[in-house]
């Protein structure tokens, strides 16, 4: 009876006897002592899984990036949407709990073997993931989640395409900062000596990220423009767009709001170091008079960091 919904007793017996394998040590886990490749303990998608005996069934989570890596328990079974994603989970735990974990060189496209460099070598730490086609995603197969070791400083895993990840918000607040400053960023935050070279690296990667997320956000500007119309009716709105090689690249972009309601605008215009023109800040206010401007301004020079003026009484 191996129709859907049931497991024959030859696969269920099977399965059975590799849960019995299982170590029991906690620290230790895995969905077989051998690493084995086939596909009974994942779960059985496509199934209804009504069969009374729910552990022939298994239900693993899927992996998502925490906040914090530190002191992490990996749990066997978990799944990883990629390869690239579970690598990336490697080197994030390794550099934030100092561990000196090496991605070993194994089959590219079935499996991945991750061992801990720390003791000499000697550390028991290690991890093993696979592809499993049956769901065509990876998972993590075995884990004995103990280090044996020391923690240590210089790590191997860093490279410049993780710490670009990591630096991004640094360079998307200041796209000039300077490489001496993400070096003391990595000697501080995760006790790494980074090369001038891969600083560079990143912050240009990171760069590159942000520009291409800018780009995203441009492209969804018809979006804009039409919920502008939608949700204030009777305004006007004109987007004007020059072709170029078949793409189309943003030129102007009209907009003049008109409400139920009265009220005036007020806005402040700045200019950069290139001499650009840019809008600082608005306000929509009642009326245009010397209380509403006061207001404003005490507001923006309270921003901006400097003392707002007495404003005039009403």
């Amino acid at each position: 009876m191996g129709g859907s919904g049931w497991v024959s007793f030859g696969k269920r017996k099977k399965i059975n006897e590799a849960k019995n394998n299982v170590q029991i040590n906690k620290h230790v886990r895995g969905l077989s002592d051998d690493e084995c490749e086939t596909d009974e303990l994942v779960s059985l998608v496509g199934t209804d899984c009504d069969s009374d005996d729910e552990d022939t069934c298994g239900k693993f989570p899927t992996f998502f990036m925490p906040k914090s890596m530190a002191d992490y328990e990996w749990e066997v079974g978990t799944y990883f949407i990629s390869k690239e994603e579970f690598i990336k989970a490697i080197r994030t735990y390794g550099l934030q709990n100092e561990r000196n974990l090496k991605i070993g060189k194994n089959d590219k496209k079935k499996r991945v073997r991750v061992t801990c460099l720390g003791s000499k070598g000697k550390c028991g730490w290690i991890a093993y993931c696979a592809y499993v086609p049956i769901v065509q995603t990876w998972q993590l197969r075995k884990i004995v989640d103990k280090h044996t070791c020391c923690r240590e400083f210089n790590n191997r895993l860093m490279n410049a395409k993780w710490l670009s990840g990591r630096i991004e918000n640094t360079v998307r607040e200041n796209l000039t900062v300077k490489v001496v400053h993400i070096r003391e960023k990595g000697l501080r935050k995760w006790k790494v000596s980074i090369s001038h070279t891969m600083s560079f690296r990143a912050r240009s990667m990171a760069a590159n990220n942000i520009d291409g997320s800018f780009t995203k956000q441009y492209k969804r500007i018809y979006d804009y423009a039409h919920e502008l119309r939608r949700s204030n009716s009777g305004s006007t709105i004109k987007l004007k767009v020059e072709d170029h090689d078949g793409a189309k690249i943003f030129q102007r972009f009209y907009i003049c709001l008109k409400a139920r309601f009265g009220g005036e605008l007020l806005t402040v215009m700045a200019r950069d170091a290139k001499d650009q023109m840019l809008p600082l800040a608005y306000a929509v206010v009642e009326v245009e008079n010397k209380y509403t401007w006061s207001w404003f301004l005490d507001i923006l020079i309270d921003d901006l960091g400097g003392r707002p003026n007495i404003r005039p009484k009403p």
